[in-house]
């Protein structure tokens, strides 16, 4: 069953130790900075190997801790920007409360709608210092394709949180790459990461804070 339901992800921002995993990582392209904004937060874009899908990041720091930077990057009400064109949502609890499914169907002016269903993960081990919530793509949830909407199969991407030295202050990254299909110039989706992520970034910021503000 569908229903209005806002998560942290939207399609709108996006559109893209061994000695051998060494070797990949040397051989991926390097990051592209292609705004910094005023207040400290940075967007990136990375080509990927054998794709016309561009990878983009944005980072900054929030003064809060781990734990709660995390609560406030799972908790739907802390996003507004990434939800302005869901038509319409649905959520699935697992048996793991740190597993979960959503489907989204977007609406925008202009384009054809399109639709994707993901699968979330949230990890949190603090003796390692590993903060994190992960989204990719799944088939193992949602409607079957609709017709006159673009099914999007490459949507995934990740909220990594770091503790700083200081104890009182985390560095995070927002890393996204998907592929809208169909009709997006990849010049528009350009142009909406570069403004789009800085206003997502802000709002996870401005929630952790307020929360670690409360304690």
């Amino acid at each position: 069953m569908l229903r209005r339901r806002p998560f942290v992800f939207c399609l709108i921002v996006s559109f893209a130790v061994s000695s051998a995993a060494a070797t990949a990582l040397a051989a991926e392209p390097p990051w592209e900075l292609v705004r910094e904004t005023s207040d400290g937060i940075s967007v990136f874009f990375r080509e990927t190997p054998g794709s016309t899908v561009r990878a983009a990041k944005a980072t900054c720091t929030v003064a809060a801790p781990p734990e709660i930077a995390l609560d406030a990057a799972g908790d739907p009400d802390t996003f507004k920007v990434s939800t302005k064109y869901v038509k319409a949502s649905g959520f699935q609890k697992t048996a793991d409360p740190n597993v979960w499914y959503l489907y989204q169907l977007l609406a925008y002016p202009v384009v054809a709608p399109r639709d994707y269903a993901l699968r979330y993960e949230r990890r949190m081990d603090k003796a390692k210092g590993v903060y994190r919530l992960s989204w990719k793509y799944t088939n193992a949830y949602g409607p079957k394709p609709l017709d006159g909407v673009i099914r999007v199969t490459l949507a995934e991407g990740y909220i990594d949180i770091k503790p700083l030295p200081c104890g009182k202050r985390v560095a995070v990254t927002y890393f996204l790459v998907a592929d809208p299909r169909g009709d997006i110039p990849g010049w528009v989706m350009r142009i909406a990461q570069k403004f789009n992520l800085p206003a997502i970034m802000r709002e996870l910021r401005d929630e952790a804070q307020r929360r670690a503000g409360a304690k």
